[in-house]
Order: C-alpha cells, then structure tokens, then sequence
C-alpha cells in the first residue's frame, strides 16, 4: 500500500494499493513490494517503485496516472517479453530542484536514468557505478549540475547530470568517432575513501554555510591542505588516476570550478559499516 499523511491532522487521508503483475521471474507477493516511494511535480504527483522494475505514476490524491517499465527501451514492449526480462529493483527516486518535470531513477541493473515525466521518455542513462542488491540511491547536486551516487565496489560515483555539450564542437571531440564520443559522454569521476560499500553518498544542500562554518570555526587560515585520496577519472574503459580532494585541475575537464568565483560542493558519504567522511572539493577564500 501507498499512503499519504495530513501532518497536522495525523491521519491518512489517500492510500492506495498497488496492482500486482504476474512474471515467471519473480514471485506475485515480491512484485507487490513498494522499494521507493517521492513527490515529483513541485508536490502535484506520487511516484512509486516497485521490486519488479515499475515506476508507477499517482496525482497527489493517488489516482492512478500511468506506468513506465524500467529497462525498456520501447514503452510499448508487449507484456510478453516484460514476463521474461528479469526485473530490475527501484531503489532511489530524486525530484530535479530547477525543473520538476524530471526525475532521477536508480535501479538494481547498475543503471540511473533520468526521466521526464511529461514527454515519459528517458532522456540520458548514467553507468559506471555497482548497484545489483543494495537499496543504493543516486542524488543531484544542489544546483542540479552533478549526480552523486554510493556503490556496492566500495568507491562513489559523479556524473555530469548534461553531457559536456560546450566541447561538441572542439577540435578534439570533432575527431572522435561516433563510438568514442558516446564513451565521451558517459564519462564519470569515482573516488574512493572507504574499504567496504558505499551505502549513501549526497552533496551537501548549502555548501557556502558549511564553508562559512568552518573557516569561522577553525583558527587556521585555509582549508585547501587536505591529506589525498584516490580518484578515477573515466571515459568508459579509459581509467587515469589522479590525486587531490578536487575532482580534476582544470574547470573545463573537471566537475566543479576550484578557484574562488566557482561553486564550492561539499560531499557526505557513508558505508555499511557505519563510518562517515565528508569531502570539499579544492576552496580558496
């Protein structure tokens, strides 16, 4: 069952139950199983996903809207072929903060999809990262321009949420072929600074605050003297190690700006032991 609570009235005001679908692949009671549940739509709509790969559609009075299939490259598969493709578990839904047409969907296939809710198309696929029997989920940044995401290899994952498309007419790219510049454009950065899984890894909402805090907090005059960690810069199967608390040296090839006009991003990661780190990408006052 779904459930929606009036906070000041303490009670359930809509619940709705949510259809079961039969498949040789899993049993009916684990297809009934709700894995992640978020409003979308500035609060006009309910999303909902299920243990068999079903992204489901509700109004804020949780009508029944529509249902998309995660994996499926063509809506309209038949409900034949759905029976016999293994089913890939939801385990994250993430509303866009600057546009709430889109939402961002993890999923047990080791996939992040973003999708639009309006146009029911997925606009880009995100990989890299070990998601297979965790409840890992991927987030946005707080100015929606990266995705961050935990994974079960025990490194985190970041992802430009829009592939680099200021480099689509650079003379580097204009000499990639088709192939390597899809790899291109699937690129992410890992950076690894647990032993075990990553189970939650988010950016801070209001970096700028944190920052403020610690410099305020702190006697010495800067913070940029960080002790290095691992990180992996990949296109695909092209991996380059590099060090360093900031994601890359330059701000055309890296994921946030290090010098002190650009945005300041404040990671917080944990693992299923417990343990929690918190990451600042390279900050001068």
């Amino acid at each position: 069952h779904v459930r929606l609570w009036n906070i000041p009235d303490k009670r359930v005001v809509h619940w709705t139950l949510i259809p079961a679908q039969a498949s040789s692949q899993i049993t009916a009671a684990e297809a009934n199983l709700i894995t992640a549940v978020n409003f979308c739509d500035d609060g006009r709509r309910v999303t909902v996903g299920t243990f068999d790969g079903r992204f489901l559609f509700y109004t804020d009075s949780l009508q029944y809207d529509t249902v998309i299939h995660i994996g499926d490259k063509d809506v309209t598969r038949s409900v034949r072929s759905r029976k016999r493709r293994k089913p890939s578990k939801i385990t994250g839904i993430e509303s866009m903060n600057s546009n709430n047409s889109k939402v961002l969907i993890t999923s047990n296939d080791s996939r992040i999809r973003l999708f639009n809710i309006r146009s029911k198309e997925i606009e880009c696929k995100y990989r890299g990262y070990l998601n297979q029997s965790s409840q890992i989920r991927a987030s946005f940044s707080y100015d929606d321009r990266y995705i961050i995401s935990g994974s079960e290899d025990s490194w985190f994952y970041i992802w430009r949420t829009k592939p680099n498309s200021d480099d689509s007419d650079s003379p580097i790219n204009a000499k990639l072929t088709r192939k390597q510049r899809r790899y291109f454009e699937r690129a992410f950065e890992r950076i690894r600074v647990h032993n075990t899984m990553v189970t939650s890894a988010i950016f801070a909402p209001n970096s700028s605050l944190i920052m403020n805090y610690l410099y305020s907090s702190s006697d010495s005059s800067s913070l940029i003297n960080y002790s290095p960690i691992s990180t992996t810069s990949s296109i695909d199967t092209n991996r380059t190690r590099i060090s360093g608390i900031n994601i890359a040296s330059n701000s055309s090839e890296g994921l946030s700006i290090t010098n002190n006009t650009g945005p300041i991003y404040v990671m917080v990661t944990a693992d299923s032991k417990g343990q929690l780190k918190l990451l600042v990408n390279r900050y001068h006052r």
